[in-house]
């Protein structure tokens, strides 16, 4: 009877292992995907325009923390689409490089923000993504 107790013991204690690593795991991966999200849903085109202030680069989320993915040259022009606030409360938009392809997230205080008309309604209209 000792035996089987000790299997059994050692049975509970593997999945309770095992369950605490899959969570412990899942949480790592749930954080790392919502601090780089990549391209948020949008639906449409946002207002406004940004002006580059020195050398950024595009990064795949909205933190400093997230890969790099193009740099642009002080005074690119990139098309605002959205924008959050994250969690050190630092507004970033997702952006579009002017007359390429190249999308990603910009941290507002590396360039000058442009207030746009875009839809002709008479107001400049940030939208949150």
């Amino acid at each position: 009877m000792t035996v089987v107790r000790q299997m059994l013991t050692t049975a509970m204690a593997t999945i309770a292992l095992g369950t605490a690593l899959t969570v412990t795991g899942g949480a790592t991966a749930s954080a790392t995907a919502q601090a780089c999200p990549g391209s948020p849903n949008h639906a449409a085109n946002g207002e406004g325009y940004g002006i580059v202030n020195g050398t950024h680069s595009l990064r795949t989320g909205p933190s400093v923390d997230c890969s790099a993915t193009n740099n642009l040259p002080s005074g690119t022009k990139v098309w605002l689409w959205c924008y959050v606030v994250n969690s050190s409360q630092n507004t970033w938009y997702w952006v579009r490089e002017e007359n390429q392809a190249n999308s990603g997230w910009m941290y507002a205080g590396n360039m000058t923000i442009h207030e746009y008309d875009d839809n002709g309604n008479g107001r400049f209209e940030k939208r949150h993504c």
